[in-house]
């Protein structure tokens, strides 16, 4: 899937649909770059910057390759090994990768929102200039999963603690502290 964007509108390539959105900001966020074949999940975010995820070609099972769009369409590769990943200082390609392969593995469903809402709250207003940061998600996920049970949330809270006893099981060195 290809979208194209001219002012106030996309149009869909792979079903045709023109769609109008008012110009500006809306409007970077929508170009995707979707390879049917290879990609395995992408998202747009505000400000231009798309990411597609994807299996590194003959490369280990746990080897991912995000491909990072910015509003000029440049490409930028970055090539993951899950096995690296400390979710306690990760950027979000990194997190993004991880949430990919646990929820193909089955061990997580639908972590990749979970990540996402991760990084509205690590980064509130300026969650754009922090994507390539470091930052603490095992914490932030965590403060997610307590609140979503004080708050009667069971699916959203089970989702989350899915991942832990993924990510606990094979990261013993990092424990965490689950309810």
């Amino acid at each position: 899937m290809k979208i194209e964007i001219t002012p106030g509108t996309y149009t869909d390539t792979v079903n045709g649909v023109t769609r109008s959105l008012p110009p500006g900001d809306r409007d970077e966020s929508l170009f995707l770059n979707w390879d049917e074949d290879k990609d395995l999940f992408s998202i747009g975010l505000p400000g231009g910057r798309n990411y597609t995820v994807s299996k590194k070609t003959d490369a280990e099972d746990k080897i991912y390759l995000v491909k990072e769009y910015d509003r000029d369409k440049k490409v930028k590769e970055i090539e993951i090994n899950i096995d690296t990943i400390d979710a306690h200082s990760a950027s979000y390609p990194e997190m993004l990768a991880l949430s990919v392969y646990t929820d193909l593995g089955g061990y997580t469903k639908d972590f990749k929102n979970d990540v996402r809402s991760a990084l509205r709250l690590l980064g509130g207003d300026h969650e754009r200039d922090r994507i390539d940061q470091k930052q603490d998600y095992y914490q932030v996920l965590r403060e997610m999963m307590q609140s979503s049970q004080r708050s009667g949330s069971y699916q959203y809270y089970l989702s989350l603690k899915h991942f832990f006893d993924y990510y606990d099981k094979n990261r013993p060195g990092v424990p965490s502290k689950l309810l």
